[in-house]
């Protein structure tokens, strides 16, 4: 009963932060990704599921594992509501689970180990501001921890399905499956054991490929995709001045991890393994590729950063003082929770305004469909960016048939003019880098180009309306 009181303790602690942060602090979702996965969410549910098929006005349909997009999607077909909220507050409990199951796997090391880890992970800004955004990165980190917590309880059919769960929710979680089953192997030295946690995974993953394999003629279609297109392509291009330090330092804390747990404590090991693989992973990463480490990225990192939150708990809690606690009505509170938690509610207090201020960016793109949605009298509206469509969905109430992504477009100019007469196009959005300036490369100048005619110009962001028969 203890235990269980403890670990609804933390959950409702964690809700309630989390909660107050979403409506108080940042009410807009500020990332981009998280209108892209709505945008998904929606076409899927409105247009692509009538073809058998998942859709985004994008072309990224299955670029990104499908599960948050699908849940999200049933989220609006069970409320009857494009609204991202309840992507938002799903995630919110899914993370405030996810504080209870870093709990639960941490306490095998020491019940102070385990509340002061999740005492930090309540308030912790940089977990906290992601956990209430309508992103994959939540629900992954769930079905990654709820798999090792089964792995250590030793369910192990249970652990495979679950961190199959994860694959099918974000690629940061790609190298567990290959490291738990390291553990079996060298750590446990149990083909008993990995043959079951094999069979779990199998069960989800294999489905998974079959589907992709179906629909892009590409079993493992997203891993080159990020391969490709995110490691090798953007990533690069956005390398970080800090990627030769942040790297180098990564590469060296995984094999000083690694060297101290084998050494002196052994009972680590399967913690140890699994934090310094991401260590040494994003390390060889950042150091010979690079990375970004924008507020727009950095959540990559969450689940190696909770990773390191434990073993910066396990430590402390090694030190005689921070292992001392007192009892408060019967509840027992150690000096290192009361450590981590006020560092964590200091950074969380310090940092709000930062957090706060990303929203401008997703308010500007409102203002400019708060401005289309006014001048909007009809017919297809040409929009790349989702973050708009979302806010044409929602407050002008235009259905998803009358928005379409330029991607679908023709680059001929005939062929153009009959696919843009065909859908009764009449107003397009130009923005540079979101496909428009590739189809429509005449329109950069913001100038009349007939049939287009500028109507507003919107900082680089330029919106025609389309009017036939005027040369």
């Amino acid at each position: 009963m203890e235990l269980k009181s403890k670990a609804l303790a933390f959950f409702l602690l964690a809700l309630y932060v989390r909660l107050v942060y979403l409506f108080l602090v940042v009410p807009v979702d500020w990332i981009g990704d998280s209108y892209h996965h709505w945008q998904i969410a929606w076409y899927t549910l409105n247009i692509g599921l009538s073809h058998g098929r998942m859709w985004d006005l994008k072309g990224c349909e299955y670029y990104w594992p499908p599960l948050p997009a699908l849940f999200e999607a049933f989220l609006m077909w069970m409320f009857h509501s494009p609204s991202i909220l309840f992507m938002r507050v799903a995630n919110i409990v899914f993370s405030s689970v996810s504080v209870v199951l870093c709990y639960l796997i941490c306490r095998k090391y020491g019940e102070g180990v385990g509340i002061s880890l999740a005492a930090s992970m309540s308030f912790f800004p940089f977990i906290v501001n992601y956990d209430v955004l309508a992103i994959h990165e939540p629900m992954m980190i769930f079905f990654a921890l709820l798999g090792i917590w089964l792995y250590f309880k030793g369910r192990d059919f249970y652990a495979g399905l679950s961190i199959g769960l994860s694959y099918l929710c974000h690629f940061a979680t790609y190298l567990l499956a290959p490291l738990l089953g390291l553990l079996y192997v060298i750590h446990h030295r149990s083909t008993t054991r990995l043959i079951p946690f094999a069979t779990g995974f199998a069960l989800v993953y294999i489905p998974y490929a079959y589907m992709l394999y179906l629909h892009t003629g590409d079993a493992l279609y997203n891993v080159h995709c990020l391969l490709t297109f995110t490691i090798l392509g953007s990533t690069a291009a956005m390398r970080s001045p800090l990627s030769p330090i942040v790297g180098p330092a990564l590469l060296v804390t995984a094999i000083v991890t690694l060297l101290i747990t084998v050494r002196k404590v052994s009972k680590l090991i399967p913690m140890a393994v699994i934090f310094s693989g991401y260590a040494l992973c994003w390390g060889v990463l950042i150091t010979f590729i690079g990375a970004p480490f924008s507020p727009y990225e950095m959540r990559y990192f969450v689940l190696p950063f909770t990773l390191g939150l434990f073993f910066l708990s396990s430590g402390l809690n090694r030190v005689p003082f921070f292992r001392l606690s007192a009892k408060v009505k019967r509840v027992k509170i150690h000096v290192s929770s009361i450590v981590l938690a006020l560092f964590s509610i200091s950074l969380l207090i310090t940092l709000t305004p930062n957090y706060a201020g990303l929203q401008n960016a997703v308010q500007y793109s409102f203002g400019v469909a708060d401005y289309i949605g006014e001048y909007y009298t009809g017919g297809t509206i040409i929009s790349p960016l989702p973050d708009v469509t979302y806010r044409l969905t929602t407050s002008w109430h235009v259905p998803p048939q009358r928005i379409l992504g330029p991607i679908y477009c023709p680059t001929d100019h005939l062929e153009k003019m009959m696919w843009l007469k065909k859908h009764n196009v009449t107003l397009l959005l130009w923005v540079p880098g979101y496909e428009t300036d590739r189809v429509f490369p005449e329109l950069g100048n913001g100038k009349d180009q007939p049939p287009f005619f500028l109507i507003r110009s919107f900082s680089h962001t330029l919106l025609y309306k389309v009017r036939w028969g005027e040369e």
